[in-house]
């Protein structure tokens, strides 16, 4: 998909609440990434 000249790379994860909360406590390294460092992409 371009952007602005580029091609962006978008991986979409799609987690229930509960589940993000038993993944992220039982230590996913992607998990623990994406809720420590990620941006919220919605308003």
């Amino acid at each position: 998909m371009p952007f602005r000249g580029r091609h962006l790379a978008l991986d979409l994860l799609v987690r229930r609440p509960d589940e993000m909360a038993d993944r992220y406590l039982g230590g996913d390294p992607i998990i623990r990434e994406a809720l420590d460092h990620g941006r919220v992409l919605h308003g």
